[in-house]
């Protein structure tokens, strides 16, 4: 990976009132929950982070959080992300911690391909997903339900030989 723009660093969030700061962020939640999506107070991922395999990745720019990535496998090589990053976080900063994310996953796991499921409607999100070199891999139609309207989801890939280095 290229030299930081920043001084970041990426590790394992084990305190889930962490992963609640970034996830439940007024910003945030409302582009990462559909309408079967607890309120955003009521948001605990507590058991989710008792799977095995399942990790959530803080983002820290100057010791500050300013972002997690969830990782949970669909089998030991492909792993879906959901991604959530605090607003004044956003930009180069997101695209370095998102790379350092992905390297994190295939270093310290099998993993071989992440993918992203993201609403048609999110258009910050689709551009992230391309900035940090995933590629279009599909689309699964009338798939997600927000506000009462069935949305696709399109799906975007990333293999380990593809990552990236950092987008300038």
């Amino acid at each position: 990976m290229a030299t930081s723009l920043f001084n970041t660093e990426v590790k394992v969030l084990t305190n889930a009132s962490d992963i609640v700061d970034v996830f439940c962020d007024e910003s945030v939640y409302e582009h990462i929950s559909d309408d079967f999506a607890p309120d955003r107070n009521e948001y605990d991922p507590t058991e989710i982070m008792l799977f095995d395999g399942v990790y959530y990745i803080g983002g820290y720019c100057d010791g500050e959080l300013a972002s997690c990535v969830l990782f949970h496998p669909h089998n030991s090589v492909l792993y879906e992300i959901h991604v959530a990053v605090l607003p004044r976080w956003r930009g180069k900063v997101a695209l370095e911690l998102i790379n350092k994310s992905f390297s994190w996953i295939f270093k310290n796991t099998d993993c071989v391909k992440v993918i992203a499921n993201i609403p048609s409607t999110n258009a910050k999100a689709i551009t992230l997903a391309k900035m940090v070199g995933m590629n279009v891999e599909g689309n699964n139609v009338d798939s997600y339900l927000k506000n009462g309207v069935l949305l696709d989801l399109i799906m975007f890939g990333i293999r380990k030989g593809e990552l990236t280095c950092l987008q300038q």
